[in-house]
C-alpha cells in the first residue's frame, strides 16, 4: 500500500470480512479469550494503519458478539464499518448503510450486505441484538437510492456463492461485485454473475485482489481487460494451428477438413468476443498479488506484532482449537480508479506481463 501511495495512486482498501476471529464464537476459556480478543483489536489496529477505508463485519467478526464490534466501530473512526442488512432490535441499522468515495473526479458508491446463513447455535452463541433482514430486498433498496448519486456502484457481498447467483438477479444497476464468505479459491481472474463482474481474494488474504477501473461511461458494463488479453492469445494459437493444419491438408485433405472446420468457427467465435470487448466503454484489471515475503514488512507493524505475542504468548505443545495465529492483516482487496504501475529497482528492466499488455491497450484507448 505504501508503494503504491508513493507512486501517486490513492487506494479504496475493502475487507469483506471474516477477518477478526477464525471460529464462529470466541474460546471460552479465559487465557485463551484473551488471546483471541487482543489479535482482533491488534488485526483493526493493523488496518488503521494502513489505512482501510471500508470493513465489512462477516459471520466470524461476531464471534465476541455486537457490543465488541459496535464498540471498535466507536474507537476506529477511520475506518468505516458497512453493512446494510444489519439492524437491532427495533430496526435501526447498526453500521453504514452505504459509502461514497471519490477519486480522479469518479464517484463510486459502496454498499454491502451479509448473509443470512449464521446458524442457530452460532447466532446464539454470539448474543441476541441485531436482526439480518433479506439482502436480496435491502439490495435492490439500497440500488435505487445510490445509483443517481454515483457513477460506479459496487456491492461488497458477504454471501456464499448460491446466495450470489440468486442475490444479483434481483438488484440490478450494480456495477462491480466484491465477493466474500466464499470457502471455495478463487478462480484465477474474475468471473461473472448475472452479467456483472464479480472478483474476489483467496480465503484469509493469502492473495489480494487488485483491481484498477478505467471508466468512461456511466451505466456502461464494464469487462475484465486482461480477458481481451487472453483471447488475443487464443486467436494467436487457432490460427497457428490453421496454418499448421493448411499444410498438412495437402497430402490428405480429407483427413484435415473437419478439424480445420471447426479451428475456423473457433476463430469467427473469439474474433466476435473481441469485436464486442473492443467496444466496451468501461473496463477493468485485475491482478492477484501473493501476500508472501516479497512483499515489504511494515516495520511498526512488525513490532504491534511482536507485542501481541509477547504480551500473549502461546502455551507449548498442541494448539487449541479456537488459538488464533496472528499474521499481517489481510486486507482483501485494494481497488483503484486509475491506478498506477507497479514500481521496479532503479536499472531492472521490468518484464512484460499480461497485465502490463493489459494496462497498455487501456491507456492507449483513452
Amino acid at each position: 500500500m505504501a508503494d503504491l501511495r508513493t507512486k501517486g495512486a490513492d487506494p479504496i482498501l475493502v475487507d469483506g470480512g471474516d477477518a477478526l476471529f477464525r471460529n464462529l464464537v470466541v474460546n471460552p476459556m479465559q487465557t485463551q479469550r484473551a488471546r483471541e480478543m487482543a489479535a482482533a483489536e491488534l488485526i483493526l489496529e493493523c488496518y488503521d494503519r494502513m489505512g482501510t477505508t471500508l470493513f465489512v463485519p462477516g459471520v466470524r467478526d461476531f464471534a465476541a458478539g455486537l457490543d465488541f464490534l459496535k464498540g471498535k466501530r466507536v474507537e476506529n473512526k477511520n475506518l468505516v464499518f458497512l453493512a446494510a442488512n444489519l439492524v437491532d432490535d427495533q430496526d435501526a441499522l447498526l453500521f453504514e448503510k452505504s459509502q461514497i468515495e471519490e477519486r480522479n473526479g469518479v464517484k463510486v458508491g459502496f454498499f454491502a450486505v451479509v448473509t443470512t446463513k449464521f446458524g442457530a447455535g452460532a447466532a446464539k452463541a454470539q448474543g441476541s441484538g441485531f436482526k439480518v433482514l433479506d439482502p436480496a430486498a435491502v439490495a435492490k433498496e439500497t440500488v435505487a437510492e445510490l445509483r443517481p448519486r454515483v457513477d460506479v456502484l459496487i456491492m461488497i457481498a458477504h454471501v456464499d456463492e448460491k446466495e450470489l447467483k440468486t442475490l444479483l438477479p434481483q438488484c440490478p444497476g450494480v456495477d462491480l461485485v466484491l465477493h466474500a464468505h466464499n470457502l471455495r479459491r478463487a478462480a484465477r481472474g474474475s468471473s461473472e454473475v448475472a452479467g456483472v463482474p464479480v472478483i474476489q481474494g483467496y480465503n484469509r488474504g493469502r492473495k489480494v485482489a487488485d483491481a484498477t477501473l478505467f471508466f468512461r461511461k456511466k451505466g456502461e458494463k464494464f469487462t475484465d481487460s486482461g480477458r481481451r488479453v487472453n483471447l488475443e492469445s487464443r486467436l494467436e494459437r487457432v490460427e497457428r494451428n490453421i496454418e499448421s493444419r493448411k499444410e498438412r491438408s495437402k497430402q490428405s485433405p480429407e483427413r484435415h477438413s473437419k478439424m480445420l472446420e471447426r479451428l475456423a468457427q473457433q476463430k469467427a467465435d473469439i474474433e466476435q468476443q473481441l469485436k464486442e470487448l473492443k467496444a466496451t466503454a468501461n473496463t477493468f484489471t485485475l491482478e492477484m498479488v501473493s501476500l508472501d515475503r516479497s512483499i515489504q514488512e511494515d516495520p511498526e507493524i512488525v513490532e504491534m506484532i511482536k507485542a501481541y505475542k509477547a504480551e500473549h504468548p502461546r502455551s507449548r505443545g498442541k494448539v487449541g482449537a479456537g488459538t488464533p495465529r496472528v499474521r499481517m492483516p489481510d486486507i482483501k482487496r485494494p481497488l483503484k480508479v486509475e491506478g498506477g504501475e507497479k514500481p521496479k529497482a532503479d536499472g531492472e528492466e521490468a518484464p512484460v506481463t499480461p497485465m502490463d499488455r493489459a494496462k497498455a491497450l487501456e491507456e492507449a484507448s483513452h
